[in-house]
């Protein structure tokens, strides 16, 4: 990504890295959650007001969210009544458009390059925008407890019942294969690679990438 944010513990935005199209000029408030994309940035307030800057324009001021995810040039919230989903900024994939069934309540969503995931309150996960790589078809009769869009057109997720990791999607770098060897807490697609937190060390585990992922210094953390 072109810029990467975070919060401070006082809950302001501090922004670094590339600042083409103003990403990195976070503007004041008290925010619980922040996502970037290639030039942009959003964050929601404490009240589920969403404020975006750079590249991407913002969302109606009257819609609350509860959780944001940025792709590449579109964000998608979850709002906060009723638990719909609403996409904005690039749409050339159908990236923006609703979930296919609309079938609220989501209760996350994640973003990926040019596609999109929602997780549904009954563990189903929703997937639409572009599919030359298989990203936006999940596995059948899989229930997940939490999802990650990669920018490489892979998906990731934590399974409801036994905690294990399914992926879809491209697959070049061996960064959609699954791990049957969980239970894991969170796991978070990248490019070409994923990592995942498991259960019972906290420790990380890491795979795909263009070479191995050194992260033995991270298990035991």
């Amino acid at each position: 990504l072109s810029s990467r944010p975070g919060l401070t513990k006082a809950g302001t935005v501090r922004c670094f890295g590339h600042n083409s199209h103003g990403q990195t000029e976070a503007p004041p408030g008290i925010y619980s959650q922040v996502t970037s994309g290639h030039a942009h940035s959003c964050a929601v307030n404490v009240n589920g007001k969403v404020s975006c800057w750079g590249n991407i324009p913002n969302p109606p001021e009257y819609k609350s969210f509860a959780q944001l995810s940025s792709g590449g040039d579109h964000v998608c919230g979850v709002q906060s009544m009723g638990g719909t989903i609403l996409c904005w900024g690039s749409n050339h994939h159908g990236e923006s458009d609703p979930p296919p069934s609309g079938a609220a309540p989501f209760v996350q969503v994640s973003s990926g390059q040019s596609y999109s995931c929602g997780l549904r309150r009954d563990g189903k996960v929703e997937c639409w925008g572009k599919d030359h790589e298989g990203q936006t078809r999940p596995p059948e009769g899989v229930q997940f407890r939490q999802i990650s869009a990669g920018l490489d057109h892979h998906v990731c997720g934590i399974t409801a019942d036994e905690g294990h990791v399914r992926c879809w999607g491209r697959n070049s770098r061996g960064q959609a294969e699954d791990r049957d060897d969980g239970p894991y807490l969170q796991v978070s697609a990248g490019r070409r690679s994923a990592c995942a937190i498991r259960e019972d060390t906290l420790g990380l585990e890491c795979w795909g990438g263009s070479s191995p992922i050194p992260v033995e210094d991270m298990t035991a953390r």
